[in-house]
């Protein structure tokens, strides 16, 4: 999975590449990924359908403070552009809460949709809901 698929699969205004590095993508497979479902195959449909968009969301969400932010050699600054209004808390709380909820939904779709030869986790096995995922305003809660 690319910063370019991620991209794609998630926003629909141009962010730049620079912006998701290796790591993210990688921490967002294990923490949503591989804490539901083992022994997949990062090709096919399966991978494309479900697990690509779970991956591409996850990492929006675990990045999106840096989105609106950048630390520089001069500190951490909240990046602007002219002509566009700054954004409310609240409209960055609803925005976030809306990524969260797909993403929480997809995680759902993904293991109600495991194929022969991907197992779900004993973790994910023994959850009622998996909709577990939950950001309190300043950190993500929940067991994944």
């Amino acid at each position: 999975m690319t910063a370019t698929e991620i991209i794609q699969l998630t926003l629909t205004r141009n962010v730049s590449e620079q912006h998701i590095l290796a790591s993210d993508i990688t921490v967002a497979t294990k923490r949503y990924v591989d804490a539901y479902i083992q022994d997949y195959s990062t090709s096919g449909t399966y991978y494309d359908t479900y697990i690509k968009p779970v991956i591409a969301h996850g990492t929006i969400v675990d990045i999106w403070e840096r989105l609106a932010n950048e630390i520089t050699d001069r500190g951490m600054v909240k990046m602007l552009s002219q002509g566009a209004a700054n954004t409310s808390m609240d409209e960055k709380q609803q925005l976030r809460n809306e990524m969260q909820a797909k993403l929480n939904d997809l995680i759902e779709l993904m293991c109600d949709n495991v194929p022969a030869g991907v197992t779900l986790t004993d973790e994910a096995a023994a959850l009622d809901n998996f909709c577990m995922v939950q950001w309190s305003g300043t950190e993500i809660q929940g067991r994944l």
